[in-house]
């Protein structure tokens, strides 16, 4: 929906830097620090990644185009993709055997 209405608000200085400094704690505008607080609805936070995170999600990506670029470039032979998806299975199946394995301890603590 489009904003095109306005209104406007006789504030104190303190006033007015009060919520300049809540926009600007938010990482949002005034606009949006008054929506919320008069139709009471969340704050909308500006995310801020994990450090840990973004430095696995690096490295993933760098061994991913690795993959991609050898993949490409076929230097791979077929056999060895074949155990790639071989590898990739048994990772799978592992991590469904430990989702289980925590499935049915959260079930047993409940």
């Amino acid at each position: 929906m489009k904003k095109n209405h306005r209104i406007q608000l006789r504030l104190t200085a303190i006033e007015k830097t009060a919520i300049e400094m809540k926009a600007k704690k938010y990482e949002t505008s005034i606009t949006q620090i008054v929506i919320s607080a008069t139709l009471n609805k969340p704050i909308p936070i500006k995310w801020e990644p994990d450090e840990h995170a973004e430095k696995l999600k690096n490295e993933l990506s760098i061994i991913g185009r690795n993959l991609w670029m050898l993949i490409k470039y076929k230097k791979f032979q077929l056999s060895e993709q074949f155990k790639i998806q071989e590898i990739i299975n048994e990772l799978l199946q592992l991590v469904q055997k430990i989702n289980q394995y925590y499935d049915r301890k959260s079930e047993t603590q409940s």
